[in-house]
């Protein structure tokens, strides 16, 4: 076998012992080769003895649990990467299980070849994030532990949530179904088991959890990107508007170059200026994001949400005199 075929049938290898299920997609973007190289790469692999599965409910691939093949040596471009994710990036976002990170990392670094970690060390001290404001939830290890186990062991707990608007803390008993990280913010989607309807809280709400032990049921059909369909964040209302926005010459070049909304379309103008459109599920949260751009940005539909503008602008005003 060729040499850069050996390196690429391992690499697709280590793939599929991840413990995920991986579809044709996937495996065709991890190991870049064309649909046909894959299968002739997959059958090699099983002529080779490779338990490798495929599950037609799913349309992915896998390896049977029980088979085990101690994974390559890392590269020089994957010792940076992992190491620059846990000594660079990780800390500065709102992760569980800080510790753990810091532990994961100095286990790498101790497993790697001397030259290789003296390099990697070096490129990172030269690698500088500046910490972005977080959210400080007392005791967060144990609250995402919590969540994390009733999750997995479909458990239900019973929590005191915050009443932002009305003060003081409600308890309530929730079936949690999936942790959620959106806009620097942990979030909990959770089944009411008198109602059977999903709601989405934040964890940094919670003044406590405890599990409560009960098993509960969850559709196998349940899919986070489908709750969360059109939502512009996290938190879906229940009505889908059209929006549309012209951004000024002096930052429309910067805001489309970021994929803010899966239904994004842009259209430049010729003076500079661009427009976008989204087709998003709810106002409150888009309404925010617009707010930030100040006026470089004019909301051209829908009517109501250009008046909601006006008004928290007049506000704001009125405010500051």
């Amino acid at each position: 076998m060729k040499t850069n075929r050996l390196l690429r049938t391992l690499r697709l290898l280590t793939a599929l012992q991840s413990a995920r299920r991986l579809s044709v997609q996937d495996l065709m973007r991890l190991v870049r080769v064309s649909r046909r190289t894959l299968f002739r790469d997959l059958e090699a692999l099983r002529i080779a003895g490779i338990p490798i599965e495929y599950d037609h409910n799913s349309r992915s691939y896998m390896i049977e649990e029980d088979f085990f093949l101690p994974p390559m040596a890392f590269s020089e471009q994957e010792a940076f990467a992992v190491l620059m994710t846990l000594r660079r990036i990780c800390p500065n976002l709102d992760l569980p299980y800080q510790a753990a990170i810091l532990s994961a990392a100095l286990k790498l670094e101790n497993s790697l070849p001397a030259w290789l970690r003296r390099q990697t060390i070096t490129a990172l001290s030269h690698i500088f994030i500046r910490p972005v404001p977080r959210h400080r939830i007392e005791g967060f290890d144990r609250i995402f532990a919590c969540f994390q186990e009733a999750v997995v062991n479909r458990r239900t707990v019973n929590i005191q949530y915050s009443r932002t608007s009305e003060g003081g803390f409600v308890g309530m008993e929730l079936c949690p179904v999936h942790l959620v990280l959106s806009d620097q913010r942990w979030h909990v989607l959770a089944k009411n088991p008198r109602n059977h309807e999903i709601h989405c809280l934040s964890l940094d709400r919670i003044q406590s959890v405890e599990p409560a032990g009960k098993r509960f049921l969850l559709d196998p059909r349940f899919s986070v990107v489908d709750h969360l369909g059109n939502a512009w964040s996290i938190s879906p209302e229940g009505k889908l508007h059209t929006v549309r926005l012209r951004f000024m010459p002096e930052i429309a070049t910067e805001v489309i170059s970021v994929q803010w909304h899966h239904s994004q379309r842009v259209k430049r103008e010729p003076v500079g200026s661009a427009i976008l459109e989204f087709r998003v599920d709810g106002l409150n949260e888009i309404l925010w994001w617009i707010l930030s751009y100040g006026d470089l940005v004019e909301v051209l539909a829908p009517k109501v949400l250009r008046d909601r503008v006006c008004q928290i602008a007049a506000q704001t005003l009125e405010a500051n005199r």
